[in-house]
């Protein structure tokens, strides 16, 4: 089976020492929900209302996606012992099978057309899993119906394609990266801690942006797209370009619900519009903007505590406070970009 991949696209570090870093990634879809219960992530994710079905259903019958080990049952959570035994295909699904064999396997129907009980390696019966589950997929699709109902029915054979920023990926790779977990999600999280492991994170001052998908070449784009039209001769000041390539990063970080982004590049104009779509129309669609940060700094805190009726107060020392913790959100020590737009939140 198709295995995962772990690719770091942007690596930040704050003056302060906290590092924020961004990984695009790809695994089995099924197991998607492990790495959604870590909330310090911030994460975008493939959609399957948004990925062609015809796409789709191609992949998963001539490359589908599963289990890497394949367990023994057993109790417990954990299948510590490979499974070797054949799969016998159930008797009611000879035909399809049978057709399986040569349309996938190209084998002379001459040749197999005797044969009454199939039993076969664990890989194959879940390639032919993966062929029934494209075949009714393309039928539901044939007929019309929607990819949000068409693309569910491949779910368990396909993908995902995954953006995930944080500033604490320990705990991720103390409970992922261990014989305990299951060993698709376990080789996610080894391959993440081997790329975090050779990284190394641009140092960045109060007031430069950890950006994703953001290269020097945007940053010169971003700066002739702020020269047109002005009637000065005066360069664009860094904040001008900056609310350029902020936007570009956000629409980016978006593309990866239909596509991850792989480089290219769309005009400004485009990537200005899905940010007008995402973060001004109402309610806003924030999590693209959850990626770009800047770093925080810190502040000192007298405390003190009131000890009695007449107001009398008991000093405490001092500690020392993010200054726009606030702005967080799930990341630490950093402003996240998401938390300074308006209307970013709709309370109860």
């Amino acid at each position: 089976m198709t295995e995962a991949t772990a690719t770091i696209v942007a690596d930040s570090i704050s003056p302060l020492g906290v590092r924020i870093t961004t990984f695009q990634l790809r695994y089995w879809r099924p197991i998607h929900s492990e790495l959604m219960t870590h909330r310090v992530f911030s994460r975008n994710a493939g959609s399957s209302r948004a990925r062609p079905s015809a796409k789709i259903i191609e992949q998963v019958v001539n490359e589908p996606w599963g289990p890497i080990h394949w367990g023994k049952n057993q109790p417990g959570m954990q299948a510590s012992v490979v499974q070797t035994k054949p799969v016998q295909i159930p008797e009611h699904l000879n035909k399809s099978y049978l057709e399986y064999r040569v349309v996938v396997h190209g084998e002379l129907r001459e040749d197999i057309k005797d044969v009454t009980i199939w039993k076969v390696p664990p890989q194959d019966a879940w390639h032919f899993h993966a062929w029934l589950c494209g075949s009714m997929s393309g039928a539901f699709d044939t007929a019309g119906y929607h990819k949000q109902i068409v693309n569910r029915m491949t779910e368990s054979v396909n993908y995902i394609d995954v953006l995930v920023t944080s500033t604490d990926y320990a705990n991720w790779f103390a409970l992922r990266d261990h014989p305990d977990a299951q060993p698709e999600i376990q080789e996610l999280a080894r391959l993440m801690r081997i790329e975090y492991g050779v990284s190394f994170p641009k140092a960045l001052q109060l007031g430069e942006w950890h950006l994703p998908y953001i290269t020097d070449e945007d940053w010169k784009a971003a700066e002739r797209h702020c020269q047109i039209g002005r009637i000065t001769r005066d360069m664009p000041s860094y904040d001008e370009m900056l609310e350029v390539v902020r936007k570009i990063s956000v629409a980016r970080c978006a593309r990866v619900s239909y596509k991850a982004f792989d480089g290219n590049v769309a005009p400004i104009e485009k990537d200005f519009e899905r940010f007008e779509q995402l973060l001004v129309s109402q309610p806003l669609h924030a999590s693209p903007a959850e990626h770009q940060a800047t770093p925080d700094e810190l502040m000192t805190v007298e405390r003190e505590q009131h000890i009695d009726e007449e107001g009398a107060t008991k000093h405490l020392g001092v500690e020392e406070e993010w200054v726009n913790k606030q702005y967080h959100g799930n990341l630490r020590g950093w402003i996240q970009f998401r938390k300074m737009l308006p209307n970013e939140f709709v309370p109860g």
